[in-house]
């Protein structure tokens, strides 16, 4: 079973100690709490399987550069001969965002995953871990903002992957948002379709 067929984020040392470090913040709208739904299509190629699944996730802005967040994703994947494969994940942390510049932020998140996997007719058994998460992001102009970075995920099980994720969302009001999204890895890809509500800053 491989962890990149599940949607999920997760944080780097590197962000976490710029965001303990002083220094002055720069201007900056990008806001950290917000809830969002997503639809999401999964390939996986070593086990010649495919297929889509739907998600939620929010966050809640601690201070000005810490914040939790959380989500729960659920996909049934058409695996060969004929079986089905139901997925499960949890993914709940606390990440730092850092402002490098006018609407752009370091961001690094640190994770726990569990993730359930049921097989009808063979049973089911299930996975944990931790995940992390570094990269960038940024509001272009004002509707537009991108987001990508490296994400890693180590199961106890399943053992680690590392994939890019990708982001990119279009803002109608100050707080509505709807996006598309990657997570790309060797053998697995996610793409998904997001509708975000924000809180503004």
């Amino acid at each position: 079973m491989n962890r990149k067929s599940l949607p999920a984020a997760s944080a780097i040392a590197l962000a976490a100690f710029l965001g303990l470090s002083s220094g002055a913040f720069a201007a900056n709208d990008l806001s950290y709490t917000y809830i969002e739904g997503s639809y999401f299509d999964v390939d996986v190629d070593d086990a010649d399987a495919d297929g889509d699944g739907f998600g939620i996730a929010g966050s809640v802005a601690l201070t000005e550069l810490f914040h939790v967040f959380g989500s729960f994703a659920s996909a049934e994947l058409d695996g060969p001969m004929g079986f089905d494969v139901d997925f499960d994940t949890w993914e709940f942390g606390a990440g730092v965002n850092y402002p490098l510049g006018n609407n752009l932020d370091a961001v690094g998140r640190l994770s726990y995953l569990n993730v359930e996997v049921d097989v009808p007719g063979l049973g089911n058994a299930d996975d944990d871990g931790f995940g992390l998460y570094g990269g960038l992001r940024g509001r272009l102009a004002a509707p537009v903002e991108l987001e990508g970075g490296i994400a890693y995920a180590d199961l106890d099980e399943a053992g680690d992957d590392t994939s890019l994720v990708l982001a990119g969302r279009y803002y109608f009001t100050d707080q509505w948002a709807a996006g598309l999204s990657a997570d790309i890895g060797d053998d697995v890809t996610v793409w998904g379709l997001n509708v975000r509500w924000e809180m503004p800053k």
